[in-house]
């Protein structure tokens, strides 16, 4: 059914996400953006950008769960420069959630969580606007 290989790395790598193992979470996240990036090169125009957006997202998430806002920020990047009919409603999940991790109490000084969390509204206010439309 065309299940890659970096799908299923990706799966692990939210499956241990979800189960606290952040360290654990990046390395497969990790794995699965780089073989999805070295094995699927024009992904973006293909169904597998869905699968390249939330592997971000959750890379991130893991990130920051381990108070690297930085390397959360950048590994947004891309995901966050979707045009808004490419933002599903996974990503779209993905980035309420980041949204909310970036409320917690070490990221409330932190101009750079701040402004990720004005980029992460942003992208949730186009994805919200383009529901709206259709």
């Amino acid at each position: 059914m065309g299940f890659t290989e970096p799908n299923r790395i990706r799966c692990a790598g939210t499956a241990v996400l979800w189960l606290g193992e952040h360290q654990t979470a990046r390395r497969y996240l990790d794995e699965a953006l780089t073989a999805y990036e070295h094995n699927e090169p024009d992904a973006y125009a293909h169904i597998a950008v869905t699968h390249i957006a939330v592997t971000r997202a959750d890379l991130a998430s893991a990130h920051l769960h381990t108070g690297d806002v930085e390397a959360a920020a950048e590994i947004l990047v891309p995901l966050l420069a979707l045009p808004p009919h490419r933002r599903l409603a996974g990503t779209a999940r993905r980035t309420t959630d980041l949204r909310t991790q970036l409320t917690r109490p070490e990221y409330r000084t932190s101009p750079r969580a701040r402004d990720l969390a004005e980029q992460i509204e942003q992208f949730r206010a186009d994805v919200t606007a383009l529901s709206i439309e259709e």
